[in-house]
């Protein structure tokens, strides 16, 4: 019978999150050209490892949802979960999992987005 030691499994886990930096930072190279263009590739990948740490802290663990979480972190700054009101109480809501905070800091920007456009009528 196979039995993986704690050390080997740590190993195992830091290789899966090395794996995800990095398909993170090439999404985030292409989703996120300008936000990202004056960072290193050292210094975007420093920047995703805080970050995943940040969503953690949020109950936001789920892959896909990280992924958004760092999208958000490219557009509204690194401590948008601390700086940006409506952010931060949408991520310290009590009894929602990581899914549904994303889906509601999703709802909460295209909300803000459509209220910022023209309507047709022009008004």
């Amino acid at each position: 019978m196979l039995v993986i030691r704690p050390d080997q499994m740590e190993t195992l886990d830091q290789e899966s999150l090395a794996r995800f930096v990095e398909r993170a930072a090439l999404h985030l190279r292409d989703r996120c050209p300008e936000e990202t263009a004056a960072l290193s590739d050292d210094a975007l990948r420093a920047r995703i490892y805080e970050d995943v740490d940040r969503a953690e802290m949020h109950c936001v663990d789920d892959e896909t949802d990280v992924v958004r979480f760092l999208e958000f972190s490219m557009r509204h700054g690194p401590r948008f979960d601390k700086e940006l009101d409506w952010a931060r109480d949408i991520l310290t809501r009590p009894h929602r999992n990581g899914t549904k905070k994303m889906d509601e800091l999703d709802d909460h920007e295209l909300f803000m987005i459509a209220l910022a456009s023209p309507t047709e009528d022009g008004a």
